[in-house]
C-alpha cells in the first residue's frame, strides 16, 4: 500500500471513530465524559504521513467536543460549571498530545537537518537531541538523542 492509500486509510478510521464517538457524545447524558474518547482517533492521525493532518483532526475533535455540550441532553440537572470543565478537561487531553508529537517532530526533522549539514556537531553546541558539555578536567562530554553513549573528548 503506498502513501496516498495509507493516507486514505488513516482519514477514513479516524472519520468513523471521530463520528461514532460523536453520536456517542450528543446521545449520553451531559456530565459524562465520553468525550475524552477522542483522543482515539487523535492518536491514530499521528500514523499519518501528513505532518498536519493531526491538527486537523485535534480541531475537529475540539468543535466536536464543543458541539456535544449543546446537543447532549440534560438528564441529570448536573450543575453547569461541572459540564463546561469536563469539556475544558476534554480539550486539554486532547492538545495536549499534538503538542508533544509537533514539538518532537520538530525536533527530529532539527536532528536529521543536523546530520545531513556540517557532520557532526561541534563541542559545547546544542545540536538537536545530543548536548555537548563541557567537563571538569577541559574536554567535552557527547551524548547521543536519547542522552546515552555518553564519551568524553579531549581538550
Amino acid at each position: 500500500m503506498g502513501l496516498r492509500g495509507r493516507q486514505w486509510l488513516i482519514a477514513g478510521l479516524v472519520a468513523v471513530l471521530a463520528v461514532g464517538i460523536f453520536l456517542f457524545d450528543i446521545l449520553t447524558p451531559r456530565g459524562l465524559t465520553n468525550q475524552v474518547l477522542y483522543v482515539i482517533p487523535l492518536l491514530i492521525s499521528f500514523l499519518s504521513p501528513v505532518v498536519a493532518f493531526p491538527l486537523v483532526v485535534a480541531s475537529v475533535c475540539s468543535l466536536l467536543t464543543i458541539a456535544g455540550l449543546f446537543l447532549s441532553p440534560d438528564v441529570f440537572n448536573i450543575p453547569p460549571w461541572v459540564v463546561v470543565s469536563n469539556r475544558i478537561f476534554s480539550l486539554v487531553i486532547i492538545w495536549t498530545p499534538v503538542l508533544f508529537f509537533h514539538q518532537r517532530r520538530r525536533h527530529e526533522d532539527q536532528l536529521t537537518r543536523n546530520e545531513r549539514g556540517s557532520g557532526a556537531p561541534r563541542a559545547g553546541t546544542h545540536q538537536g537531541f545530543g548536548v555537548g558539555q563541557q567537563s571538569a578536567g577541559g574536554g567535552s562530554v557527547r551524548t547521543d538523542a536519547h542522552g546515552t553513549h555518553a564519551r568524553r573528548e579531549p581538550p
